[in-house]
């Protein structure tokens, strides 16, 4: 429900990026910061679409993609947000998460950091890995 509201709500989705989004159990809850969640999610899903248009930029019929996995077990969910923009390989992995570390002409060097502090206070662990033409970010928190 987060992940819709932020999509929605910010009006991220556009004609050039088709959302997928899939879920295996409906009403998937955690006892979290619900501001704190839709911030993490509006920052990952906003760097996938500046990576997406990052190579838009070099072919105008480049269709962007993020799709969303959602699973859960007894214990924890599982988030993976993948995108097909231009990935991690130009990215200093070791900086990434310092806050004010940015590859980005106009960006602030706080998104992943925040990403990373939210998901830390939550006991969750944040993965970044390259992938073929895209990027894959996982999350994992526990549900209590």
């Amino acid at each position: 429900e987060v992940i819709r509201e932020v999509i929605n709500l910010n009006k991220l989705s556009d004609a050039t990026i088709h959302f997928d989004i899939s879920q295996y159990k409906p009403n998937i809850s955690v006892k979290a910061d619900r501001e704190q969640l839709n911030r993490v999610f509006l920052n990952l899903i906003k760097n996938s679409i500046e990576s997406i248009y990052v190579k838009k930029n070099k072919n105008i019929d480049f269709q962007g993609k993020i799709t969303i996995d959602i699973k859960d077990d007894n214990d924890y969910i599982y988030v993976d947000v993948v995108d097909n923009g231009i990935g991690f390989d130009h990215v200093n992995k070791d900086k990434m998460l310092t806050p004010y570390y940015t590859t980005k002409e106009k960006g602030t060097g706080l998104g992943l950091a925040v990403v990373a502090k939210i998901i830390n206070d939550h006991n969750g662990l944040l993965l970044f890995n390259s992938i073929i033409d895209g990027a894959k970010v996982s999350i994992t928190v526990p549900k209590i």
